[in-house]
């Protein structure tokens, strides 16, 4: 890129002279801003042949691609929100690196949340965690017509929360605010698109060892796993057999770390929870699995199964 295109491009977005004679000052100036811009030199050539180039950028244009698919994917997103941000991220990159990413941007084929909010939400939740404060906000649940309404008490009144933040947390395409609800003694989750009229409150924020039980330092990572996941509930050591072509749809479900072979059989130990989420899980691979014990499992899942053949009479 010679730099005069730099110059350019500055004097359009800012102002900055694309004078000649001021070139040389002006390239100063992107070096000490920490663009790593150098001239090119050629042998033998008039200084009037001579260009810039940028020899080093932030992102290479894999990184770009990579952070792209992510925003694309990300269902906690409003497609503004998406745009503005896959637009920042080209910025990042040189024409010839624009024009070979954006050859491979697909169309918006994910769900997008229709709540705008989420920029300004997490700006609350940083502030509120660099400033040690509560934050309150109303949540929105999704009625049985597909439309959102703000969850209330049991006599009709508006529920507003009052947190303690810890932590965000994206989670299964979902972004996620970790905390504790006062005066119960655990963590809590809230999805951060569904949290609307997020504030700051003038209340301290009690610290998680003083307001958790029995806290560690991975108490808030072990919640994640456990409860935001689809397994909360109590450990649950699951044995079955499996007749797929490979154990993939295991490992990707349960975690390879939780996936155990026993030796010589098509048989694995699974460490799990019992929960609902689990009965989802096993249905989801059904006709590819046994389930040998623990026997209320495997009863539970049979009744289940049951009642979606009577669904079917």
């Amino acid at each position: 890129m010679k730099a005069e295109d730099i110059i350019g491009r500055l004097q359009q977005q800012y102002g900055i002279s694309c004078d000649r004679k001021t070139i040389a000052n002006d390239v100063k100036i992107l070096r000490e801003a920490g663009y790593d811009v150098c001239q090119m030199q050629y042998n033998g050539t008039s200084v009037a042949m001579r260009g810039w180039y940028m020899r080093e950028r932030k992102f290479k244009d894999w990184e770009i691609k990579v952070l792209i698919d992510a925003v694309q994917q990300a269902q906690f997103l409003s497609e503004n929100i998406s745009r503005e941000l896959i637009r920042k991220l080209l910025d990042e990159t040189n024409d010839e690196g624009r024009a070979l990413i954006e050859k491979d941007i697909q169309d918006y084929s994910f769900y997008k949340t229709e709540n705008s909010d989420l920029d300004t939400n997490i700006e609350t939740i940083l502030r509120a965690l660099r400033d040690r404060k509560q934050i309150s906000f109303k949540y929105q649940d999704i009625s049985a017509d597909g439309t959102p309404v703000l969850r209330t008490h049991e006599d009709g009144t508006l529920h507003i929360y009052e947190v303690n933040p810890y932590s965000t947390v994206w989670l299964d395409q979902f972004y996620y605010l970790i905390c504790n609800t006062p005066p119960y003694s655990n963590f809590s989750h809230y999805r951060l698109d569904r949290m609307t009229d997020v504030q700051i409150i003038d209340t301290p924020r009690t610290a998680p060892e003083k307001a958790v039980d029995n806290y560690t330092d991975t108490s808030i990572a072990s919640y994640v796993r456990k409860s935001i996941s689809q397994f909360s509930g109590e450990a649950l050591p699951l044995e079955l057999k499996y007749f797929g072509d490979n154990i993939n749809p295991l490992t990707d479900l349960f975690g390879r770390e939780n996936v155990h072979k026993v030796p010589g059989e098509n048989k694995y130990n699974i460490m799990t929870s019992y929960s609902d989420g689990l009965f989802y899980t096993l249905l989801s691979i059904g006709e590819h699995i046994e389930i040998l014990s623990p026997r209320k499992v495997r009863l539970e899942y049979l009744e289940r199964l049951e009642n979606i053949r009577k669904r079917y009479e």
